[in-house]
């Protein structure tokens, strides 16, 4: 049997404010295999203690460089750690994940934002699949099953993910309603289900891009590879995003030079035009313009 890794990242939050953390731990309870992955972004020292032992008493695995990393780069230390347990257990003669032709071994990571909300539905039905799947490629002799799964993801605003295209104005027909196969669409990383083969394939994610717009260079690399085949789950997902609430002029004003840097980045790297950086940029500054008018009114 593969194994199924649930990772999350925070950053300067507890452990216990993980949304989905009691749902994760009844799903390791109920399937063999399936374990959590913690990685600490945080950079305050009695935090960082408070969560790893937190972590410990939960049974929960945790990593942490004491130091803010970015997103992309806390996913890649979280795969090279899975990477060295799975060869551990190969070596110290335990069965390690389902290996077949691939020498470095093979598992799924689960994605999640600190905010996501999972239903035990979603859960359950994501966990399922990715051992039906694997059932289901060996009765057909071979034949390779979709390597990606997600979920219909609800934020306060309405429906969020996943996609069938990417573009400046946004469309109710874009969204994905319905379960099922798929090709081609964009996804958010929170609920993103993923076989590590496909990451190798990518040569893991993409470290120049600090925080956002990371899932969004991974749909657009997949379409590249010819990879980009999901099945889309049933199962309710609440994403209530942690910039929900006007946070401050000065904190929006940081998150928002983060956001054009890695948006910037994004477009060079996928080849997108400058015209279409610029009014997607000028858009998510009328929008936190916006956001601000209507937190000063009483």
């Amino acid at each position: 049997m593969e194994s199924f890794y649930l990772i999350s990242v925070l950053y300067q939050k507890k452990l216990r404010a993980l949304r989905s953390l009691p749902q994760f731990i009844r799903l390791c309870g109920e399937y063999p295999e399936t374990e959590i992955l913690i990685f600490d972004n945080s950079e305050d020292a009695a935090l960082l203690t408070e969560n790893r032992e937190e972590a410990k008493r939960c049974g929960i695995s945790y990593l942490s460089e004491g130091r803010n990393l970015g997103l992309s780069a806390a996913y890649n230390r979280c795969l090279l750690e899975l990477d060295q347990r799975e060869k551990d257990r190969a070596s110290s003669g335990g069965a390690p994940s389902e290996k077949g032709e691939n020498a470095e071994g093979n598992y799924w990571i689960f994605l999640s934002d600190d905010d996501s909300l999972f239903s035990m539905k979603y859960l359950r039905n994501v966990r399922e699949s990715c051992l039906e799947g694997r059932e289901a490629e060996k009765a057909s002799g071979g034949e390779k099953f979709p390597e990606l799964r997600a979920g219909m993801v609800r934020s306060l605003r309405g429906p969020l993910s996943p996609k069938k295209s990417y573009r400046l104005f946004e469309r109710a027909g874009d969204f994905v309603r319905a379960p099922g196969h798929y090709r081609g669409l964009y996804c958010i990383n929170s609920g993103l289900c993923i076989c590590r083969s496909l990451l190798r394939e990518l040569g893991d994610f993409e470290e120049r891009i600090f925080l956002d717009m990371l899932d969004y260079w991974l749909m657009d690399r997949l379409r590249e590879k010819g990879l980009d085949r999901f099945w889309i789950l049933p199962g309710e997902i609440r994403q209530d995003f942690s910039g929900a609430s006007f946070p401050g002029r000065e904190r929006a004003e940081r998150r928002y030079r983060i956001y054009r840097r890695d948006f910037q980045l994004y477009c060079r790297i996928t080849g997108r035009s400058r015209l279409f950086s610029f009014l997607m940029l000028f858009k998510r500054r009328l929008r936190l313009s916006y956001d601000e008018i209507l937190h000063r009114v009483p």
